[in-house]
C-alpha cells in the first residue's frame, strides 16, 4: 500500500527488512571503530533484499530507521556505526579496524550512528529514530549491502546473535 509524505506529496510504500548474524565466539572487547561481523578470518556482508518487498534495481529510497538488538544484555549498552551501500565490497575481519574503501565510499552509501540505547531483563537494543537518508539502489541490483562499526568499547558475549532491522520507505 502506497503512503504519500503531507509535506512533499511524494508517494511511498514503508518496509520493513531485517538480517541476522552471529558473531565470532569470543569476549574479546570492540575498540571504537572495530569491525562487528561474523569472522575473524571469512567475514561476510549482511544483506538486505529490498526486492522482495517490492523495489525495482535503481529505485530511490529512503532509510527512515535502524535497529540493531543483540541476544544477550551487557552492562555497557553497545553503540554501532552501521554502513550500508547499494553495491557489495569486502567484508572486515571482526576485531580489526572497519576498512571500506574509497572507491566504494563513493558509490553512494551512507553511515548511520546509532546512538539511542535501551535494554531490557534480557538484551541490548541501539537505534537511529527519524532519518530520512535517500540511498538510490544499484541499477542491476535490489539489495543493500551492510557492515558495523563499534561506536563505544563494547564488551560482547560468546557467539552473541545481532539482529539488524531497517526499515526503508521505497519511492
Amino acid at each position: 500500500m502506497a503512503t504519500t509524505d503531507r509535506n512533499l506529496g511524494i508517494k511511498y510504500k514503508l518496509i520493513k527488512c531485517y538480517t541476522t548474524f552471529t558473531r565470532p565466539a569470543n569476549t574479546t572487547a570492540y575498540v571504537i571503530g572495530q569491525a562487528v561481523t561474523n569472522s575473524t578470518s571469512a567475514p561476510t556482508l549482511w544483506q538486505l533484499d529490498l526486492g522482495a518487498q517490492g523495489a525495482l534495481p535503481g529505485q530511490g529510497c529512503e532509510v527512515r530507521k535502524i535497529a540493531v538488538v543483540t541476544s544477550a544484555k551487557q552492562t555497557l549498552l553497545p553503540t554501532w556505526n552501521v554502513y550500508l551501500s547499494p553495491t557489495s565490497f569486502t567484508a572486515t575481519n571482526d576485531g580489526t579496524a572497519l576498512s571500506i574503501p574509497t572507491a566504494q565510499m563513493g558509490v553512494g552509501g551512507s553511515w548511520f550512528n546509532l546512538d539511542t540505547v535501551n535494554s531490557t531483563a534480557i538484551n541490548n537494543r541501539s537505534a537511529l529514530i527519524g532519518c530520512n537518508t535517500p540511498l538510490l539502489l544499484d541499477p542491476a541490483d535490489t539489495k543493500l549491502y551492510g557492515t558495523m562499526q563499534a561506536a563505544n568499547a563494547y564488551i560482547p558475549t560468546s557467539a552473541e546473535i545481532i539482529y539488524v532491522i531497517v526499515w526503508i520507505a521505497l519511492l
